[in-house]
């Protein structure tokens, strides 16, 4: 999936503790440095979440979800606003409601003709 494996907190069980430092540099723009500050007492900690057996979720369950939403997600999106499009191309108004139709060229050109 594009990642180094067992690089990541979730797969090697290291975690971020309050007083850890976090910097990101990009050359050019400099380097955004944070410090990891104490949760409120309310929090809850990732690691204490039930996922299905008290494991974190592995590579492979996060591979198939990546795969759902990168697969079959965008045709489903597709085609929902393909036939909403055709809907709002062939919706026809309100029921009852009397519509003129739209003028024809021939319509058009004997409208000019009478008014030269």
């Amino acid at each position: 999936m594009g990642t180094v494996p067992n690089c990541c907190g979730l797969e090697i069980g290291r975690w971020l503790q309050p007083g850890d430092e976090v910097a990101l540099s990009a050359e050019g723009l400099g380097t955004l440095t944070n410090t990891v500050g104490h949760p409120p007492a309310t929090a809850q900690n990732f690691k204490e979440v039930d996922c299905g057996g008290g494991a974190p979720p592995g590579r492979l369950r996060t591979a198939l979800r990546c795969a759902l939403l990168a697969v079959v997600l965008p045709p489903l999106t597709f085609a929902l606003m393909v036939g909403g499009a055709l809907s709002a191309l062939l919706w026809r108004g309100p029921a009852g409601v009397l519509r003129s139709p739209a003028p024809t060229v021939p319509a058009i050109r004997r409208a000019a003709d009478k008014r030269r």
